[in-house]
C-alpha cells in the first residue's frame, strides 16, 4: 500500500466500524476482439441470458436490443431486480452494473451474476476486466468523523482524504480513495477501482468482494460486511 509516512502516523490506531448505507459494483470484461452484430446471433445470446438467469427471474420482456447497426454500434441489455441489475453487452465487452447492495447478502447476488456473465461469455473474453465499487458508510457520530478527516500532516497540511494502492501480482492494482461522503451527514466515501487485473485474479477472492473491504483496515475504518 503506497502512502507517505507522515499520513500513516497520523491515522488513528483504533478500527472505526462504518455502517453501509449505499453501496454499487461495477463490473466490464473485454473481449479479445471487436464482435460485430452479426456474428453475436442475438437469438441464441437472448436464449443463453433467460438460460442463465433463469434463477433470477430474467423473462424475455427484461431483453433488449437498445441500437444496432450490424457492424459495431449496437447495445443488448437485460435488466434484473427492478432495474437494480443491468447487464449490457456491446461490440467491445460486456458489463453488468450494481445498485443499492446495503447487505452481504445483495453483494452475494451481484457477485453471482458476475460469475454467471464471466462463464457465459468466458471463451470470448481476454485475460483482462475492470471492477469498482462505491460505498457510502456512516461513521458512528458526527465527531468521530470530524477526527478522521482532521488529522494534519507534517508542514500544516490538512488531511482530508486517503488515496492508496494494492499490488496484487505483477502490474495488477487495486486503487482505494477515501473521503468525507457529501451525500451522508455522518458518512465516509469509499471507491476501490481495479487496475491492469485479470479475470482469474478477480476470482480468486471469495467473496469477490472482501479483498477490497479489507484494504479500509490499513487507514483504520472497517466496513460492516453484514
Amino acid at each position: 500500500m503506497t502512502e507517505t509516512s507522515q499520513v500513516r502516523k497520523s491515522r488513528p490506531s483504533a478500527l472505526e466500524t462504518l455502517s453501509i448505507r449505499e453501496c454499487s459494483f461495477s463490473f466490464r470484461a473485454f473481449f479479445d476482439r471487436p464482435r460485430t452484430l452479426q456474428s453475436v446471433q442475438t437469438t441464441e445470446l437472448a436464449d443463453a441470458f433467460l438460460d442463465t438467469f433463469h434463477e433470477q427471474n430474467l423473462s424475455a420482456a427484461d431483453i433488449t436490443l437498445d441500437k444496432g447497426d450490424s457492424l459495431f454500434g449496437y447495445s443488448i441489455k437485460a435488466q434484473l431486480y427492478s432495474r437494480l441489475v443491468s447487464i449490457n453487452v456491446d461490440a467491445i465487452a460486456v458489463e453488468g452494473a450494481f445498485l443499492r447492495l446495503l447487505t452481504a447478502a445483495d453483494r452475494g447476488i451481484a457477485a453471482e451474476c458476475i460469475k454467471k456473465l464471466i462463464e457465459l461469455f468466458r471463451p470470448a473474453l481476454s485475460q483482462n476486466c475492470f471492477f469498482e465499487a462505491a460505498i457510502h458508510a456512516d461513521f458512528g457520530s458526527t465527531k468521530a468523523r470530524e477526527e478522521y478527516f482532521s488529522h494534519h500532516a507534517d508542514a500544516g497540511l490538512e488531511l482530508g482524504g486517503v488515496l492508496g494502492y494494492k499490488r496484487i501480482q505483477n502490474q495488477q492494482l487495486i486503487r482505494v480513495q477515501i473521503d468525507q461522503s457529501y451525500t451522508y451527514e455522518n458518512g465516509a466515501f469509499v471507491h476501490f477501482s481495479t487496475v491492469g487485473m485479470t479475470v482469474e485474479a478477480f476470482l480468486s477472492s471469495d467473496p469477490i468482494w472482501r479483498r477490497f473491504f479489507q484494504l479500509t483496515e490499513r487507514f483504520a475504518l472497517k466496513l460492516d460486511d453484514v
